[in-house]
C-alpha cells in the first residue's frame, strides 16, 4: 500500500471514529472475546473502591455486646416474638430492621478469612452471648404471654428449607459487599440477613417456653444453618478482597495460628456444605414425590387422596391416604413400579385405604339374587337387611365425601401439630365426615381416634384428649373451616 492509501485509511478511520452513526467491527473473534472478557471483569467486580481498613474497623466495632446494643437486640426480640404470636408478618419485619445480631457473626467471618485467632474467639463469645440473650428473652416473652397458639409463622421457623439457605448466604453476600464500601448501615442486607436469624431464635424461646424440645431443637438447627451460611459468604468475600492476614513474629506462633484456622475454617465449611447437600436432597425428593402424586396416582379422576411426604434418607415414605376407594394389591405394585421413573424407591409408597362398602353390596346382592329358593324366607331376610345397612352407610359416607371436598382438610398441618404438641401420640386417625342418630338428626363430624405411647392413666388420656380437641378447634378455625362442625377426640 503507497503512502497516499495509507494516508487515506487513516483519515477514513479518523472519520468513523468521529462520526457516532457509523460503527466499526474488528473481525478478530479472540480481541472481542478478550474485549467481552475485560467488560464483565469491570462489570462484576467490586474490588475498586472497597475499603479494607474502614470494614475491618466498622466489623470489629459492631462485635462487643453490651450496653446499647444488648437492649437494642432485646427490644427487636420482643418485637420479633409480638408478630410471630400474632401472625403479624409486618411486625416481624420491623424487629429485622433494628436487629443488631449480625455483628459477631460478621466478625467471626472476618477472623476466619484473616487469620485472626484473638477475632474469632472475641466473635464467638460475644455470638454466644447474644444468642443467650435472645433465647432468654423470646422465652420470658411467651411465658407470660396470654397468646400461646401454634402461628403459620412458627410454624414456618420450626425446620428449614433449600430457600432459607440461599436467603442466609446471598443475604449474607449482600451485607458483607455494603460493609466493604463503608456502609455500615443495617438497613439494605438487614432485611435479607435478619429473616434468617431473627424469627428462629425467637422460635427457640416459643419451644421452651412450651416444654417442646423438637421445636426448640428445629429452631435452633434453622438459626445453626443460616449462621455457618453468612459466615461462609463473609469468608469468601474476604478472601476476595484480599484484606491483609494477620502476621506474627515468631514463625511457631504464625504456623500455629494458620493451622487452628484452617480448622475452624473446615469446621465451618464443611457443616455448611453436608447441610446444603441434605436439604438439596429432601427438596428434590419432596418435589419429585409431589410430581408423582400429581401424575399417577390422582390422574385416576375416581381417586380422592391425602398425601404425607417424609423425608429421612433410604427410610423416606410417601403416605397415600385413599378416602373413598380400595385399590387392589396389582394397582399398587404397578404405583410402585412406577415410582422408580420419579427417582423414588418403590419401598418408599404405603398406601392406606378404609373398606369398599360399594364392592361389599354388589357382592351381597348377587350373592341373594343366586340364593337358592330353598333357603328360608328368614335367611334372605337377614341379607336384605344387611344390604339395607350397607346402603345407609354408603349414603352417610358420601355425605362424608361432599363434606370432605367442600371443606379441604390440611392434614399435613394437622399431623405436624400432633407431633410437636402432644409427643404421646403414637398413631391417629382422622375422620371428617356426617354423624346421624336414631331421630334422624345429621350432623358433620371431625373425629381424631388416638393411640397414645407409653401406659396412661384413663384420667390423663382424657386430659389430653381435651386438650387435643381445643387444639384441633383452633386449627380448623384458623383454617377457614366450618365453625359447626362436631369435633371428637376418642382412643383405640
Amino acid at each position: 500500500m503507497n503512502p497516499e492509501d495509507k494516508e487515506k485509511d487513516s483519515h477514513s478511520n479518523d472519520a468513523i471514529q468521529d462520526d457516532p452513526t457509523k460503527v466499526k467491527i474488528n473481525p478478530d473473534i479472540r480481541e472481542n472475546l478478550k474485549g467481552v472478557w475485560t467488560f464483565l471483569k469491570i462489570t462484576l467486580s467490586f474490588k475498586e473502591g472497597a475499603n479494607v481498613e474502614g470494614t475491618i474497623k466498622n466489623i470489629k466495632e459492631g462485635i462487643d455486646f453490651k450496653g446499647p446494643n444488648v437492649w437494642v437486640l432485646i427490644c427487636s426480640i420482643v418485637v420479633a416474638s409480638v408478630g410471630l404470636n400474632t401472625n403479624s408478618t409486618a411486625v416481624i419485619i420491623g424487629a429485622m430492621l433494628i436487629s443488631p445480631l449480625m455483628g459477631p457473626i460478621r466478625g467471626i467471618g472476618l477472623g476466619v478469612g484473616t487469620n485472626d485467632i484473638k477475632l474469632i474467639f472475641d466473635s464467638l463469645r460475644n455470638f454466644g452471648v447474644a444468642v443467650g440473650i435472645s433465647v432468654l428473652t423470646a422465652w420470658i416473652y411467651f411465658l407470660v404471654s396470654p397468646i400461646s397458639e401454634f402461628t403459620s409463622e412458627i410454624e414456618a421457623r420450626t425446620s428449614p428449607n433449600l430457600m432459607d439457605v440461599f436467603i442466609a448466604f446471598f443475604g449474607g453476600l449482600a451485607g458483607i459487599i455494603a460493609a466493604s464500601r463503608g456502609d455500615n448501615s443495617t438497613v439494605i442486607p438487614g432485611v435479607a440477613i435478619a429473616t434468617a436469624l431473627m424469627p428462629p431464635l425467637c422460635t427457640a424461646g416459643y419451644g421452651l417456653a412450651i416444654g417442646e424440645l423438637s421445636l426448640f431443637l428445629g429452631a435452633s438447627y434453622l438459626f445453626l444453618l443460616n449462621t455457618l451460611f453468612i459466615c461462609l459468604s463473609t469468608i469468601l468475600v474476604v478472601r476476595y478482597l484480599k484484606f491483609p492476614l494477620r502476621k506474627f513474629i515468631d514463625r511457631k506462633v504464625q504456623k500455629k495460628v494458620t493451622w487452628t484456622t484452617y480448622v475452624i475454617l473446615f469446621l465451618v465449611v464443611a457443616p455448611a456444605i453436608f447441610l446444603f447437600y441434605i436439604k438439596v436432597q429432601e427438596t428434590v425428593f419432596r418435589e419429585n414425590a409431589k410430581k408423582y402424586a400429581r401424575q399417577i396416582i390422582l390422574a385416576d379422576d375416581e381417586i380422592r387422596a391425602d398425601f404425607a411426604y417424609n423425608y429421612d434418607g433410604d427410610s423416606s415414605n410417601v403416605e397415600v391416604f385413599l378416602r373413598n376407594k380400595v385399590v387392589s394389591s396389582d394397582v399398587i405394585d404397578t404405583w410402585k413400579r412406577q415410582m422408580i421413573s420419579y427417582g423414588l424407591s418403590p419401598h418408599f409408597l404405603k398406601v392406606i385405604q378404609g373398606e369398599d362398602l360399594e364392592q361389599k353390596i354388589r357382592s351381597l346382592k348377587e350373592n341373594l339374587s343366586n340364593s337358592n329358593n330353598n333357603e328360608s324366607i328368614s335367611i334372605i331376610r337377614d341379607k336384605q337387611e344387611h344390604i339395607n345397612r350397607l346402603e345407609q352407610q354408603l349414603a352417610i359416607k358420601n355425605k362424608e365425601l361432599e363434606s370432605v371436598n367442600s371443606n379441604e382438610i390440611d392434614i399435613e398441618s394437622i399431623r405436624k401439630n400432633i407431633d410437636l404438641h402432644f409427643p404421646e401420640v403414637d398413631t391417629f386417625e382422622v375422620y371428617s365426615g356426617v354423624m346421624a342418630n336414631k331421630k334422624e338428626q345429621i350432623d358433620t363430624l371431625f373425629a381424631i381416634a388416638v393411640k397414645y405411647s407409653g401406659k396412661l392413666k384413663e384420667v390423663e388420656k382424657q386430659k389430653l384428649n381435651e386438650k387435643l380437641k381445643k387444639q384441633v378447634e383452633i386449627q380448623l378455625e384458623s383454617q377457614k373451616i366450618e365453625s359447626n362442625k362436631t369435633i371428637k377426640v376418642y382412643n383405640y
